[in-house]
């Protein structure tokens, strides 16, 4: 295999693993926030 290829999947596994981070926190915080603040977040 392609050293460079190797690299790009790699890269994209990453970046997978970084938004699925970021969806996991925002997901989190929107649980853990009240009620009115919850639909505010959703409103945006």
């Amino acid at each position: 295999m392609n050293y460079t290829v190797l690299t790009e999947i790699r890269w994209k596994a990453d970046r997978f693993e970084a938004v699925k981070r970021t969806l996991y926190t925002q997901l989190t915080a929107i649980l853990n926030a009240p009620v009115s603040a919850r639909g505010a977040l959703l409103a945006t």
